[in-house]
């Protein structure tokens, strides 16, 4: 990958200069150095590297929203485990923690899953995915909107379409979804003009879009395994859009950052 070559050449870029300035500056002081000299170099050079590691993570558990998250995670899933027999149940979530968390607690099925941590192929996803949004009450402009191209800071990336897509729709000047140049105006602009190095840059052609809108039209809500537990982030941007049917779902879990439903049926005391 492009970007992986450009981070090594900045790197040997860096290394290079520092052990010539350090040869330069022995032959010109005739300064010997000594094993002494070079282990406080490497010291000096991790402790620096620790140093920005602690004030990362620093900075990381001082944002008031991370902490929260931190927690409310933990809150959701300890009421999942004890209240639940998660192994034997089916689990809908549209975030990722949850869904590693799910597998590594033996669900018997995601309703949903990130493209990376399953051998399911792209259109059995799709089907997933639309199948999930028709569940949830979502119609084809909420799933549309759910896929849209939008810019994140300096490059074209939705987190959603990269959680169940990863690089398919990669683009930039060098590479695009089917070699496809039917972008908006705006969007193709600043794609085209952008460099090849923006590896883990997406954008959705818009013939795509007519497929996945056909597609989403389609299919049916058949043989849909219904989750016996929902878990959403009320970040989402269709969060307001979703409907969960109350006869059949209660709230177990209503926090700041995460909603919890659990199915009736399972004989839970729902809290709220």
């Amino acid at each position: 990958m492009l970007y992986h070559f450009n981070n090594a050449v900045v790197v040997w870029a860096f290394l290079f200069v520092i052990i010539y300035f350090i040869t330069i500056i022995k032959h010109f002081s005739k300064i010997e150095l000594n094993i002494n000299i070079c282990r406080i170099f490497f010291v000096l050079i991790i402790s620096l590297y620790c140093l920005n590691t602690y004030l990362e993570k620093e900075n990381k558990y001082s944002n008031q929203f991370a902490r929260n998250e931190r927690i409310e995670f933990q809150k959701v899933t300890k009421l999942i485990n004890d209240n639940i027999n998660i192994s034997n149940s089916t689990f809908m979530t549209f975030d990722s923690d949850l869904m590693i968390w799910a597998i590594l607690n033996n669900v018997k099925y995601l309703s949903l899953i990130n493209c990376l941590v399953v051998s399911k192929t792209d259109a059995m996803i799709e089907n997933d995915l639309i199948k999930g949004f028709k569940f949830l009450g979502l119609n084809v402009h909420d799933f549309k909107y759910f896929l849209r191209n939008k810019k994140e800071s300096w490059r074209y990336l939705n987190r959603d379409v990269a959680t169940f897509f990863s690089y398919k729709y990669q683009a930039n000047s060098l590479v695009t979804f089917n070699d496809s140049k039917n972008f908006d105006v705006g969007i193709a602009k600043n794609i085209f003009s952008s460099s090849p190095l923006y590896h883990q840059q997406s954008a959705i052609p818009n013939e795509e879009f007519v497929r996945l809108e056909k597609k989403f039209k389609k299919t049916k809500l058949e043989n849909f395994n219904k989750p016996d537990v929902i878990a959403l982030e009320k970040s989402m941007p269709l969060i307001n859009n979703i409907v969960i049917k109350k006869q059949n779902y209660c709230k177990l879990y209503d926090g700041n950052v995460y909603i919890l439903y659990v199915k009736k049926n399972l004989k839970i005391k729902c809290q709220l």
